[in-house]
């Protein structure tokens, strides 16, 4: 079941920068990885954290099935982006520690 409107609003209106820019609903842990929606694994991100989230956790996938739904994940954002999201965007990813 979709998360409605009203409560995704409710958790956007935490972040710091509400009413400034848009912010998205994330799941901590991912609704594909088990992940539920209830309150305590949603947080309200900017859309280049919310990007630079997926994009960090599929790095940090040692599965590739996992990694993959990452960077799909990440890629649906990124088609949401500003040219000045993504700016922001591409400085948090390389922010990033480098893995080896």
């Amino acid at each position: 079941m979709a998360i409605s409107f009203l409560r995704k609003e409710k958790i956007r209106q935490q972040h710091p920068l509400y009413g400034q820019q848009p912010i998205e609903v994330c799941h901590i842990k991912d609704k594909f990885l088990g992940g539920s929606d209830e309150d305590e694994n949603l947080v309200p991100l900017t859309r280049p954290s919310h990007l630079a989230d997926h994009v960090e956790k599929a790095t940090e996938s040692e599965d590739w099935g996992v990694a993959a739904r990452q960077y799909g994940a990440a890629r649906l954002i990124a088609r949401r982006l500003t040219p000045e999201e993504l700016d922001e965007a591409n400085r948090l990813l390389s922010e990033l520690p480098k893995k080896r």
